[in-house]
């Protein structure tokens, strides 16, 4: 039997004030007779986690309550991590990839913020970040409540040309910071981009720096080689690639790991699959929600998307509910190992995106 770790009674105090649900869920897995993968999660969680905080809409319910959360019906606060510099990031924000459309976009941003969403995630590569940019103007939510991430694309990386598409993407998103900022494929020169942002972050005009795409080996190699290590990387997670073993690198190095694709885009039938859904009747819940749960209790950031209101609040509703640890030990299962959308690691993945020339 594993001898039991120290630090219970801070964090029975952290998890009985913010969230008891997960609480009771977190504590029998720390004290559990054998440490299985989600038992290590929970550790993650809030061990290496006394850094997260829980917050919890003032509502709670119970485990079988159905999400209810209406448009304008603002969740008080949300978790949040926190990064290895120590800035705070909402665990769970709102996407915008595959949403071109500025009228669409804007309009989908605008119902994100209004339902509570405080982090936007988006990238130069998306083309929207002027739609972006114009919710949040009139959101009338002030700047210091918003988390806003964007990514450098390939062609813009480079120190020089990094430096370049800093002030680009911040005049298009109307701000005079930015909370992250991502590398977002690892090809090109990126470590002249990197040298570029590792400057804007020491100037203040980045709270926060990361990659996304980095796989272990190019993940390390820039942390061997550089002074200030990725705060985030955001990575293909969701039940059929789940990552665990470099989610436990990740954690090691203090690096944050951010999920792209939570619902797998709906592949391999994800929204339909007989565990997923049976789960999600135990609970009234929607199989998204249950899977955006199993992300957070792993202690993932998500960024889930869409562009019906009802989906994004339901979305936003998955903090009033705990999955257990036998939920957790089966999601984990449905692990296949592999992308279900290409490995980056591949000669023609790098001749694919390395050729997609987008003039931004």
């Amino acid at each position: 039997m594993p001898k039991r770790m120290h630090g219970g009674g801070e964090l029975r105090r952290i998890g009985e004030t913010h969230d008891p649900l997960a609480y009771q869920y977190l504590r029998r897995s720390l004290f559990s007779e054998s440490f299985s993968t989600p038992s290590i999660y929970a550790i993650s969680a809030y061990i290496t986690g006394l850094n997260r905080q829980w917050h919890m809409p003032r509502n709670r319910g119970s485990c079988n309550k159905k999400a209810s959360l209406a448009i304008g019906e603002k969740v008080e606060s949300m978790f949040n991590v926190t990064l290895s510099n120590g800035v705070q990031m909402p665990q769970l924000g709102f996407g915008v990839f595959q949403v071109p459309e500025p009228k669409d976009c804007q309009q989908a941003v605008e119902s994100a913020i209004e339902i509570g969403y405080r982090s936007i995630d988006t990238a130069a590569s998306y083309f929207n970040e002027a739609a972006v940019g114009d919710a949040i103007k009139v959101s009338g939510v002030s700047r210091g409540e918003l988390f806003i991430t964007t990514k450098l694309w390939i062609e813009q990386a480079g120190e020089n040309e990094t430096l370049k598409a800093f002030d680009k993407a911040v005049a298009k998103l109307g701000l005079d910071y930015l909370d992250l900022f991502l590398i977002h494929q690892p090809f090109g020169d990126y470590y002249g981009a990197w040298r570029a942002m590792e400057r804007l972050y020491k100037e203040g005009r980045i709270r926060a720096i990361g990659v996304s795409n980095f796989y272990p080996d190019r993940l390390v190699d820039l942390i061997l080689h550089n002074e200030v290590a990725p705060h985030v990387n955001q990575i293909e997670t969701h039940p059929f690639f789940q990552r665990s073993d470099y989610q436990g690198l990740m954690t090691e190095r203090g690096v944050q790991i951010e999920s792209w694709a939570p619902f797998a885009e709906g592949r391999n039938d994800l929204f339909t699959n007989e565990l997923l859904s049976s789960i999600a009747s135990s609970h009234s819940r929607s199989v998204a929600q249950i899977v955006l749960r199993w992300l957070i209790q792993r202690g993932v950031v998500v960024i889930p998307k869409s562009v019906t209101p009802s989906r994004m609040a339901e979305n936003f509703n998955v903090f009033d509910f705990a999955l257990s640890e036998n939920e957790m030990e089966s999601i984990s299962t449905l692990d296949g190992g592999e992308s279900l959308f290409f490995d980056h690691r591949t000669a023609e993945a790098a001749q694919w995106l390395g050729e997609r020339k987008l003039e931004l």
